[in-house]
């Protein structure tokens, strides 16, 4: 019997591997099934090829040009300058402005691959091309040149023949680059091997007067590539290393000899539109099971066309996908149970949050892909923490009718800032005019990160875009009677309110350049704001929350939950009905409608006058974890370009501020350092990184952490500092002990605080650890332990019987 078992076990185990193993290579476009496909109307109307999105850049040499923007946090564009020919300009992550790049050669067409980092274009291209980058400068003009040159590939000569390149387009992951070799047809490459075959032949004809122009797309995993562009037919192929041919130095412009050709599908044009013309700008999911372009033709209106595989179903109608932060996913909700997955799930999305509760009026099916703490980067993924989803390419996925998005918030820092005001002194953010200066500045920078976001969003729907504001949330018309007027004073709200309000001034701008919509809810809790009565019913106030533990001292002023100053349910209810009032039905939505407000970055008031004397500022999710107890480490890891390279990186531990030392920065501009927090006292404190950008300009970025008190403090000795970059230098002792919260000497030692200070007590039906039965959770080495000891017991069982069944065999024969 044993015997048995052990043999079938074999033979599912290898049945297992080989339908896994099929699976992954089979195909998603099928040459057997037309392709599903859905039309809205044209996400970009112009007729330049743009491998990214269209928009204006600022150049550092002053003025801005309309370009083809490639990349989120490091971008790379192509523009035509006044002066003739084509360039190219980059932007790192922590600048504003575009700078020049010596590349390309003044060839139209050169594509760039964020992810992979990898620039391809005529002749050839360059992996790690930015990390390869040097700066010059020349007749006073900052220019960046490749220095790199083995980091270099040419793609103009293969199997010792020569070819003349067309065009090039790259994949979304950088692995693939498909090449159109004149007269030759279609060539696919891999970057890293150079590995190539010709996928498609023969090439296009030129020279007659009617050149065409290619443009054309590769799925990630290089099974199915998009050929089309003016003057030329809408081609989707699908390749496998049986088709096709590698070349040679004999090679024909024809497939010759028994060469099987690859697989054209089925893409009957006159079914997208009537009087097709041409199609432009392919683009495949990342999952690439779906192709999105545009069509032109000679009849109708332009159309966004999205092609689906035979393996995927196209969605169905009224479908609503809303982005955004904590204030779209309903942060701030009274009951624990209500947030979607539980209380353990970060992104504490509410099934009472505004989303949700527009399904009616809107008769959709409504999705919340918001996730508290949500920036521009996480969502895009460049900047990607544990509990963040990556918004835009789940938002593909699902392919929705309307979509709205509500972000920018914790790319300004302002909640943050809020959180880091609650202390009866004035907090650093507002006290002087060149503080406040400084944040009005880090929310007009956000303008072109912004306006990319929302296009970014717009191309993956098949519908209209409506961006939604921010609510003001403090009154500072009357004096404050709510507990939260004891901590913050006249002139943080007024600083609050008008960072909220300018902010949504520059979202308003933004969304109006992008071509998508604006819902204002800045008035939506017009006489109902914190400090308007002594508990708003429709905005929390501070709250100690579950996110964090009980202290074993009083410091609790700082340590407030991630519910503060978040509406409650009742708010998402009055934000609903704005939102409604202002878009009553949004299939009747044809365009922007508020797309006569200025579509540029507005100047800030007269409130925010003050000298441009302090560091660019830049909020930036760069802790491992935004809660440490004082004997843990502040993990920290700043992406590559952060900084310059090399150079000093000081880090500082904010309200009452103190250096926690200073690391060089590595090669590529990166930071990754671990220091301990034995430095802080515990509350809400920000954590500064200052030094120099990439180019060399001063600036700060900083990010947002809780601090918690151990029961126990252990000393960290300053050898336990860890850094994957020069050792950081030690400005001051940090093993000194913990000093006591002066929060404590001004309000005294009362647990019970002001009256009515929204202490969260309440047991919920999803508690994250009950006060009092905090368990350590099991550490991966000892889970990974007991299950390597659990396969091994199971082994040991199934040895032993099959041995004793073998003995009785034997014994009995």
């Amino acid at each position: 019997m044993w015997w048995a078992i052990f043999k079938y076990a074999k033979v599912l185990f290898v049945a297992v591997l080989a339908v896994l193993l099929f699976t992954t290579s089979v195909q998603a476009w099928s040459v057997h099934t037309t392709p599903e496909y859905r039309l809205s109307e044209v996400k970009e109307n112009n007729p330049q090829p743009c491998s990214g999105m269209y928009g204006d850049i600022r150049l550092n040499n002053g003025g801005s040009v309309q370009a083809c923007i490639m990349g989120t946090a490091t971008q790379v564009a192509s523009y035509f300058p006044a002066q003739g020919g084509v360039a190219y300009a980059i932007r790192f992550p922590f600048t504003t402005n575009f700078y020049h790049l010596d590349v390309c050669q003044g060839v139209w067409g050169c594509v760039y691959s964020e992810e992979a980092d990898v620039l391809a274009g005529i002749p050839g291209g360059y992996t790690q091309f930015v990390k390869s980058l040097e700066k010059k400068v020349i007749n006073g003009v900052v220019r960046y040149v490749p220095k790199d040159v083995s980091r270099y590939f040419s793609i103009s000569q293969f199997g010792g023949k020569q070819f003349l390149p067309q065009s090039v387009a790259v994949s979304a992951n950088g692995k693939w680059l498909l090449v159109e070799m004149r007269d030759y047809g279609i060539f696919r490459i891999n970057v890293q091997t150079l590995e190539n075959r010709r996928v498609m032949a023969p090439g296009y004809a030129y020279g007659y007067g009617y050149d065409p122009r290619l443009e054309m797309a590769i799925s990630n995993n290089g099974a199915t590539i998009a050929v089309m562009g003016t003057r030329a037919a809408l081609r989707v192929i699908a390749i496998n290393d049986t088709c096709g041919d590698r070349p040679t130095s004999l090679m024909e412009t024809n497939y010759t000899g028994a060469v099987r050709a690859c697989d054209y599908l089925d893409t009957p044009t006159e079914s997208y539109i009537p009087g097709f013309f041409h199609a432009i700008r392919p683009h495949f999911r990342k999952d690439g099971l779906m192709l999105a372009f545009d069509v032109y033709s000679s009849l109708t209106a332009p159309q966004h066309v999205s092609l689906f595989s035979n393996t995927t179903t196209a969605p169905s109608d009224n479908r609503y996908v809303a982005l955004g932060d904590s204030f779209t996913s309903g942060e701030g909700e009274l009951d624990d149970s209500r947030y979607l997955g539980g209380a353990v799930n970060k992104c504490h999305v509410s099934s009472r949050s505004y989303p949700y509760l527009l399904a009616t009026p809107w008769n959709v099916s409504s999705l919340s892909l918001a996730c508290s703490g949500a920036t521009m980067d996480s969502s895009l993924g460049s900047v990607l923490k544990t509990n963040q989803p990556v918004q835009l390419d789940e938002l593909e996925t699902h392919f929705p009718n309307i979509t709205t998005v509500g972000i920018g918030g914790n790319d300004a820092g302002l909640i943050g800032k809020l959180k880091d005001c609650v202390v009866p002194a004035t907090c650093e953010w507002a006290e002087t005019p060149e503080a406040r200066r400084a944040t009005a500045t880090e929310i007009k920078n956000l303008f072109p990160r912004l306006r990319s976001f929302y296009k970014a969003a717009k191309l993956r729907t098949s519908g209209p875009v409506i961006v939604i504001g921010y609510p003001l949330i403090i009154s500072i018309e009357v004096e404050c009677i709510d507990p939260v007027g004891l901590l913050l004073n006249e002139i943080e709200r007024l600083f609050m309110n008008e960072a909220v309000h300018y902010l949504n001034e520059v979202i308003r701008a933004a969304a109006n350049d992008a071509g998508v919509e604006y819902a204002d809810v800045e008035y939506a809790f017009n006489g109902e704001f914190l400090c308007s009565s002594l508990s708003s019913p429709v905005m929390n106030g501070i709250r100690l929350g579950d996110d964090y533990p009980n202290l074993t001292t009083l410091p609790f002023l700082k340590i407030i939950g991630s519910e503060s100053f978040h509406p409650k349910p009742e708010g998402h209810v009055k934000l609903a009905n704005k939102i409604v009032q202002d878009y009553p039905n949004w299939k009747r939505i044809d365009g922007c409608g508020s797309c006569n407000i200025p579509r540029s970055a507005p100047e800030p008031s007269d409130y925010w006058d003050g000298q441009n004397t302090q560091p660019t500022r830049y909020a930036l999710p760069f802790l491992k974890a935004n809660s440490a107890k004082t004997a843990d480490m502040f993990d920290i890891s700043l992406p590559a370009f952060s900084f310059a390279p090399l150079s000093d990186v000081i880090f500082e531990l904010h309200s009452v501020v103190k250096n926690l030392g200073t690391v060089k920065a590595a090669e590529d501009g990166s930071v990754h350092v671990s220091i301990p927090a034995i430095a802080a006292e515990p509350g809400f404190h920000s954590i500064r990184a200052i030094g120099k950008d990439f180019t060399g300009n001063n600036i700060e970025v900083y990010d947002f952490v809780t601090i918690e008190e151990d029961s126990v403090v252990d000393i960290v000795p300053s050898s336990d500092i860890r850094s994957n970059s020069t050792p950081l230098v030690l400005e001051e002792n940090l093993t000194k002990a913990i000093s006591s919260d002066p929060s404590a000497d001004v309000l005294g030692v009362s647990v019970a605080g002001p009256p009515n200070l929204a202490v969260n007590t309440k047991q919920t039906k999803n508690p994250i650890h009950p006060i009092g039965t905090h368990k350590q959770p099991l550490s991966n080495g000892l889970l990974f332990g007991v299950i390597c000891g659990a396969v091994f017991i199971a082994v040991g069982v199934l040895a032993y019987a099959y041995y004793r069944q073998k003995r009785s065999r034997i014994e009995a024969g």
